[in-house]
């Protein structure tokens, strides 16, 4: 959505779809304090800050506004322009990048409490033999009080932790001449 607004906090003009997305017609917001759909109050504050600050030219901010009474989230760019008496502004709907990454958060918090809280001992090892990392069950089990000590503590991985040293090196043959990564 674009749109060109004076000094004064009004209109001078909006693009297409911005006056879609309030379905109004384009010359209705000509002249109109930016705060006449009482959408988002923050939007007018941003702007007046904005004119405000004679040294800024540009500026960003994440605003949240209503649109059909639904919460919408856009990035507003704006420059000023006509010797700073006046800014163009643009504004990007980030909505559905912000629930992507509250679902994303969201997954990262439900799979680091299964890790953290699994009875079971959970851990990640490299190719050479270091680890990564593991769980709380992990270090208990080989009697380390935190997986931060045990990683720490633990060097020559295969001799230490395997009865058969070699059982790690046939697992891990199997995996490159399968080229599927599984459980070891």
């Amino acid at each position: 959505m674009v749109s060109w607004i004076d000094r004064d906090l009004r209109y001078i003009g909006v693009n297409r779809h911005l006056a879609e997305t309030f379905n109004l017609p384009l010359d209705s917001f000509s002249g109109q304090d930016i705060g006449f759909l009482s959408t988002s109050a923050v939007f007018k504050g941003f702007l007046k800050d904005f004119f405000a600050d004679e040294a800024a030219q540009e500026a960003l901010k994440e605003i949240d506004t209503k649109v059909y009474g639904e919460t919408r989230s856009y990035l507003i760019a704006a420059r000023k322009y006509d010797r700073g008496n006046a800014t163009f502004t643009v504004g990007i709907d980030i909505t559905e990048q912000h629930r992507a990454l509250s679902a994303l958060r969201q997954a990262e918090t439900k799979y680091r409490n299964i890790f953290e809280n699994a009875v079971e001992g959970i851990f990640q090892i490299s190719l050479d033999g270091h680890y990564l990392s593991a769980n709380p069950a992990l270090a208990r089990i080989y009697g380390y009080e935190t997986p931060e000590i045990m990683i720490a503590s633990l060097s020559g991985f295969e001799q230490q932790l395997y009865v058969n040293p070699r059982q790690r090196a046939k697992a891990i043959d199997q995996l490159h001449q399968e080229g599927q990564i599984g459980w070891l």
